[in-house]
């Protein structure tokens, strides 16, 4: 297997980025157990976790695990904007923080600092695949239990149009742009190394 190289810096921010979000993982399974694994949050969460993982083994080598990566990085980017600007939280304990602002941040450090591959910018709407299986699942789960893990999904509440209106017109565009905008710069920094 191929050593992996790393300076200072990078062990650093691998190390930093694992520890926080293996505690995040951790304290995922508080409260609702299992059933916290409804959200996306915890889907990126635990992505990013698989991502740190795989770096430390000779598939972090595999094609695919440069796919992984940068899908994983929209999702917890995703995690942290939605949440931030979509979501109404009355209070944050340092676990919420963890998962929707500090690993975004930790993650996306590692993505541009530790690794060296990326796929092609014109690869970028990869970034879309997950979010839309997770969003086309909940609204089939959805009108099957009547359970929408975010409100801005809530077909019961806010009307399938209103739902499609926010996730097609206005996230989609928003999650291209950051995906491409991810990829162009991924890729700038790559070649001038």
């Amino acid at each position: 297997m191929e050593e992996i190289k790393l300076s200072k810096t990078q062990l650093f921010i691998y190390i930093v980025t694992l520890v926080f979000t293996f505690w995040g993982f951790l304290n995922s399974f508080r409260g609702d157990g299992l059933l916290n694994y409804r959200y996306f949050s915890n889907h990126s969460l635990l992505f990013v976790l698989a991502v740190l993982l795989i770096y430390a083994t000779k598939l972090r080598n595999h094609f695919l695990y440069t796919y992984f990566t940068f899908i994983t990085l929209i999702n917890i980017l995703l995690t942290a904007v939605i949440f931030h600007i979509l979501l109404e939280v009355d209070s944050m304990s340092f676990a919420i923080h963890n998962t929707h602002t500090l690993i975004p941040i930790f993650f996306t450090v590692f993505y541009f600092v530790v690794l060296e591959d990326a796929i092609h910018p014109k690869f970028f709407w990869t970034a879309v695949l997950y979010p839309a299986l997770y969003l086309f699942g909940f609204l089939i789960i959805g009108a099957l239990t009547d359970f929408y893990p975010y409100p801005f999904m809530d077909v019961s509440e806010r009307g399938l149009g209103a739902v499609l209106v926010t996730t097609l017109i206005i996230m989609l565009p928003l999650l291209l742009l950051i995906s491409a905008l991810v990829l162009i710069t991924k890729h700038h920094l790559s070649s001038e190394k």
